[in-house]
Formats: C-alpha cells, sequence, structure tokens
C-alpha cells in the first residue's frame, strides 16, 4: 500500500528526529564535542580554530538541558531540517525514492545528532543553494538581503563555506555587474565585522592555523590515496557512487544547475589539490552534499535499472549505518584491537573524568598538549581541566583563553602526554595515566620572544647570531623568579613539518630584569645538518616542563 506523501513526510521526519534526538541524549560526549560545549561556556565573536555559530547553539541548549542532549538539541534541530532543505532543493516527485536516498548517506546520520560546526554549515549552504535559486529567478533587494544573511551564518559557522560562496560566483561572474550582488557584499561585510574585530585583536589567529601553521606535515602521497580511497564512504559505499557518476552523466540545464556543478567539482578539486599539502580531513568535502543529492536524485529517477540497483542497496547502507550508531552508545564489540581503538574513543569518558577527578581532588587538571581531554574531564567532571601546551603539540583556543595567568602561583595537578620518569602513577578507563602535582605552578607562555634578523637561508651544520627580543604584554607582569625550580630559559627549536630535527635549551636565564629594561638578548644558534626546508621556533623553558610557544613560525631553508 502507497502512502499519502503528507503522511509519508510526516513519518520519515517524526521517526528522524526521535531517532536523533534519543542518540543525543545516551551518546557520551565526543572530543570535540566538548571543546565546542567549551567555547559554549565563554562566548565570543571568535575562537582560535572556528568561528562562533556552534557556541551560540551550544549555549541555547545547554541552557535547556545540562547534559549531553543539551549540548546537541540545536543540531538535531538543524539535522533534521537539513532533510527538509534538501527535499525543498532537490523537489522530488517520488518521496519513497528520496528518503531512500536520505537514509543511506551515512554522513547526515552522524551529522544529524553531533554538535559540530558542520551541522550549521551543511544546513546553511542549502539554504544558500534555496536563496540562489530565488535569486537567478528574481533580483531584488529581499532575495539580496536573505543571501546575505545567510551567507553571514555560513562564515560564523565554518571558514569552509567560503568555497561554495567562491565556486557559485565563478559559475555566473555576470553576478559581478549586479548592484544586488554588491549589496550582497556589503551587507555581509557589515553584519561579520565584529567577528573581523575579534580576529584582529587576537592577532589573526584562525588565519595562521588554517594557513601558516605548524599543523601540515611534509607531503606523502599516502595524503593524496587517503583522500581519493575515503571520498564515497562519507556519503555512503553505494549513495557515494550514485553521487560520483551522476556528477559526470547529468549535465546543467540552467544557470542555478551550473552553479550547483561548479560546487560539486570546485569541492572535491580543491581539496584534491589541498592533499598534496597535507592531509585532508574527508568531512571537510560535505559541503558538496547539497549538489551530489539533487543530481543524485536526478539521476536515479531517470535511470530505471539503477535505481531498482539502489533500491537492493539501502537496506545495506542502513544495517551499516545502525550498526555504527549502535556501537558508539553500547559496548557490544568483541575484544579485538579494531574494536579496541572504537571503543576506547567513544566509551568510558564519563568514568574515566570522575577518576582523574577523584585522585585531583579540589586541584585544576592540566592535560599536557590535549584540548579535547581536558574538555571532556571539564565537562564529566565539573572541574576545571586546561589544555596545557607546548612546542611538541599544537596552540588551540586555551591559548587565547590564558589560563597560564589564573593558574600562576596555584596548586595543579599536570598529567603528561609522554612518559616522565620518576612520576606516579593511577589506572582509569584510558589505561595508566601518569601525574604529578605542581605548587606555585609556573609557566611563560606570555613572554613575546621575537627577532627581526633570522637568515632566510643557511648552511647545514652552522651557526648565525642573532638579537631576541623578549616581552610581556601590555599590563601584564609576571614575577620570573617566583620558583626557584621553575625558571625561565631560552631555547630554540627547528621542526620539519611537525618533526623535531634540531632543539636547544640555552644557558640564557630572562630574569625580572631584563624584561623591564628591554635588553636584546644576543643568541647563537646551531643549524640542522640535513638540507632542507625548516620552521625556527623561539622559546622558554620553565623548569623541567616542555618549553612553550613564545614566538611565530620563522621560514628557514638549510641549503648545501
Amino acid at each position: 500500500m502507497k502512502l499519502p506523501d503528507t503522511l509519508l513526510r510526516l513519518l520519515f521526519y517524526a521517526l528522524w528526529l526521535s531517532v536523533s534526538l534519543w542518540q543525543g541524549w545516551v551518546t557520551e560526549i565526543f572530543d570535540d564535542e566538548a571543546y565546542y560545549w567549551k567555547y559554549a561556556q565563554l562566548l565570543a565573536w571568535g575562537y582560535y580554530d572556528h568561528p562562533p555559530m556552534v557556541a551560540l547553539l551550544i549555549k541555547a541548549g545547554f541552557t535547556l538541558f545540562k547534559n549531553e542532549l543539551g549540548v546537541r538539541l540545536f543540531t538535531i534541530a538543524l539535522g533534521t531540517a537539513t532533510i527538509y532543505a534538501l527535499e525543498r532543493l532537490v523537489k522530488p516527485a517520488n518521496l519513497k525514492l528520496f528518503y531512500a536516498l536520505i537514509l543511506s548517506i551515512a554522513v547526515l546520520h552522524f551529522i544529524g545528532f553531533l554538535a559540530l560546526p558542520d551541522a550549521p554549515l551543511l544546513f546553511l549552504s542549502v539554504v544558500f543553494l534555496l536563496a540562489y535559486r530565488s535569486f537567478c529567478e528574481e533580483q531584488n533587494l529581499w532575495n539580496a538581503v536573505l543571501l546575505s544573511f545567510v551567507v553571514c551564518g555560513m562564515l560564523l559557522s565554518k571558514y569552509h563555506a567560503v568555497l561554495p560562496i567562491a565556486f557559485t560566483v565563478l559559475s555566473n561572474l555576470r553576478l559581478l555587474r549586479s548592484t544586488y550582488f554588491w549589496i550582497i557584499v556589503l551587507l555581509a561585510a557589515v553584519v561579520l565585522t565584529p567577528h573581523l574585530y575579534w580576529q584582529y585583536t587576537n592577532n589573526f589567529p584562525s588565519l595562521q592555523y588554517h594557513l601558516a601553521g605548524r599543523s601540515t606535515d611534509a607531503y606523502t602521497i599516502v595524503y593524496t590515496l587517503q583522500y581519493l580511497a575515503s571520498l564515497p564512504f562519507l556519503f555512503g559505499p553505494f549513495a557515494g557512487m550514485v553521487f560520483l557518476v551522476a556528477a559526470v552523466k547529468v549535465s546543467p540545464n540552467n544557470t542555478f544547475e551550473k552553479a550547483l556543478k561548479w560546487n560539486w567539482w570546485g569541492v572535491y578539486v580543491f581539496f584534491l589539490l589541498m592533499s598534496f599539502k597535507g592531509r585532508v580531513e574527508t568531512h571537510w568535502t560535505m559541503i558538496a552534499l547539497a549538489p551530489s543529492v539533487y543530481f543524485g536524485y536526478r539521476y536515479l529517477e531517470a535511470n530505471d535499472k539503477l535505481r531498482k540497483w539502489f533500491y537492493r542497496s539501502v537496506p545495506v547502507a542502513v544495517l551499516l549505518i545502525l550498526f555504527l550508531r549502535v556501537v558508539v552508545v553500547f559496548d557490544i564489540l568483541p575484544k579485538h584491537p579494531l574494536a579496541d581503538s572504537v571503543r576506547n574513543d567513544y566509551l568510558g569518558w564519563k568514568t574515566w573524568a570522575l577518576t582523574i577527578k577523584q585522585k585531583a581532588e579540589s586541584r585544576p587538571v592540566l592535560f599536557m598538549n590535549s584540548y579535547k581531554r581536558a574538555a571532556r574531564y571539564e565537562f564529566y567532571a565539573g572541574s576545571l581541566g586546561v589544555s596545557y601546551n607546548n612546542i611538541m603539540g599544537r596552540q588551540n583556543q586555551y591559548d587565547i583563553w590564558n589560563y597560564e595567568d589564573t593558574l600562576r602561583g596555584k596548586e595543579v595537578m599536570l598529567i603528561p602526554n609522554y612518559p616522565v620518569g620518576g612520576f606516579e602513577s593511577f589506572e582509569t578507563e584510558k589505561g595508566s595515566l601518569q601525574y604529578t602535582y605542581i605548587s606555585n605552578f609556573q609557566s611563560h607562555a606570555c613572554i613575546k620572544l621575537s627577532a627581526d634578523d633570522v637568515p632566510a637561508s643557511c648552511q647545514p651544520s652552522d651557526s648565525f647570531r642573532i638579537s631576541l627580543k623578549a616581552a610581556l604584554p601590555k599590563n601584564t607582569y609576571v614575577d620570573l623568579e617566583e620558583n626557584s625550580n621553575y625558571l625561565p630559559y631560552v631555547s630554540y627549536q627547528f621542526f620539519r613539518g611537525r618533526t623535531l630535527v634540531l632543539e636547544e635549551v640555552t644557558s640564557i636565564l630572562l630574569t625580572n630584569e631584563l624584561l623591564e629594561k628591554g635588553k636584546d638578548i644576543q643568541l647563537q644558534l646551531h643549524t640542522p645538518s640535513e638540507p632542507g626546508k625548516y620552521g625556527l621556533y623561539f622559546s622558554v623553558k620553565t623548569g623541567w616542563l616542555p618549553p612553550t610557544y613564545n614566538s611565530k613560525r620563522y621560514a628557514v631553508e638549510v641549503k648545501k
């Protein structure tokens, strides 16, 4: 018996929303979600890694429910709204086929309940295409204003939003001659001003991280092969193949469909090229979902043979996806290294956090180079967890929050991320953890080191002298000699990609007098023995603690 479309639609969305709400309630918080939850506790116009939209959504939901469901409530609503927006975009004559296609797309099942920046970006990227279609049909002030606000929402969700915006413009360069197009640009610039000002006042951390940070490994062909091999599985093994064929076979019929084509090919080619620079996360291509569904549905609707094959594949795809949804909630997998990896990633974190809290008592807990563990700990333990970053990790939002100043002089519990001789340990749900208590905690990441005379190139195993400047931020005072066991010494490191190649801790002690008088420090540097391109960092080593980030990255090429 064929259900009326209205009833089928009602049943589908009610079931999808109910399952998403249930899963959002019973699934433990994921690591990135906990980090964004921490964002929401300290709302701002921007964050080190992402714009503020995900923090606003989490803040709204967590205000209503102080649990995992509260964190995910509004991204769950957007996940369901995304499917409805896709339905409006595709305008399917065959709802059964459209919902079968949706059910077989793996990423929608998880973005449908996880509190990630991808959720608002995915929803707004579909709304953007809907608004652009209206704009193509009639250029007027209302459609221009609507597009400008949708563009702002996308850019405040995730910076990858620049891709669909750019490819849409490239698909129709006549837009540049439209007055309404420039109204969109002007309005968007005005709305984005607070976020841009936040970036400016914080020295553009997001730009430095995404474009110029030490986050990129040296290239290996594995990155490109992994990217290509993983593409079909993001949207489901069967649906992904349909989308690939449809992108090649279906031709655009109008200006709007031309934009969809540009978005599909543009996103995948862009990230293919990016894979030659370093590792590409497959979910970054999620912004190509809307054109994929649009052309994929059209192709299935017109191809009887393929449609019959696809219908047979849907139960298999759905069962696989449901299995993945279940194993992140219940510990049902057998003992096996692969299963243990899944178990370790998604289960047992609440118990882990409470075990640490018992050992820490009332002390703040510093997790070395782990913003994910720090945020997860704070979410479940209800006590302060901080990512204590050093030169062997990467900077993150905790550096901007600058907990260093509030913790200085207090007693803390420090959990290192590498073996340290002589430390005590205790067992947790996630294995053994080493720890130490530090009274009168001192750290000096706040000191800024800079040099104007770093050479762009040098010889292998050579040495050169530079003048190093050390300073504290304005209105900041730190007693560098407060704790004789944690005195600050100048050090430097040469990195090749993520690999530390050369490190030296000098005998130069930073003192209160040196910083007050602003004297230049004469520093003799030794260069790596192997030719290549390196990143040079100047840092401060405090006591036994690893050196912190205290300078920008200086590009140095060692030549024969």
